[in-house]
C-alpha cells in the first residue's frame, strides 16, 4: 500500500487529490485505489480498503505510517499477513524490537531511546 498526491492537482483552493493504492506484485499492477477525502488520511482510507480486498494468504507491505494496531488487526483477522517498516512513530514498538531480538535486531543495533 502507498499513498501519493497527484502531480498538478493542486490548485489555490485546494491542496490536490490525494490517492492510496494497493499494488499486487503477482499480478503486476493496482488492485485497489481509493481518493483520500480532504478531511481523512492515508490510515482511515486504508482501514476502508483493505476490508474491500481478499487478505486470506497474502502480504501486505508499507510503510511507517501504516504500523497501526487497527490496520494490523484487519489484516490478521482477513488471514493476511503484514510487513511494516517500524520508525520513530511507534517508539514502544521500535523499543521492543530491539528488545525481542537483541544484538540481531532488525533496526542494526541501534539501542532504544528511553
Amino acid at each position: 500500500m502507498d499513498g501519493k498526491r497527484l502531480r498538478g492537482s493542486a490548485t489555490p483552493a485546494a491542496s490536490g487529490v490525494h490517492l492510496l493504492a494497493a499494488f499486487s506484485e503477482t499480478l503486476g499492477g493496482v488492485i485497489g485505489q481509493l481518493r483520500v477525502e480532504p478531511d481523512a488520511n492515508e490510515i482511515t482510507a486504508a482501514l476502508k480498503m483493505l476490508k474491500d480486498l481478499p487478505l486470506e494468504g497474502i502480504i501486505i507491505t508499507g510503510d511507517a505510517l501504516f504500523t497501526q494496531k487497527d490496520i494490523c488487526r484487519v489484516i490478521r483477522d482477513g488471514g493476511g499477513d503484514d510487513v511494516f517498516t517500524v520508525k520513530d512513530n511507534q517508539p514502544r514498538l521500535k523499543a521492543d524490537i530491539a528488545l525481542a531480538f537483541g544484538p540481531d535486531s532488525p533496526l542494526g543495533g541501534l539501542a532504544p531511546r528511553a
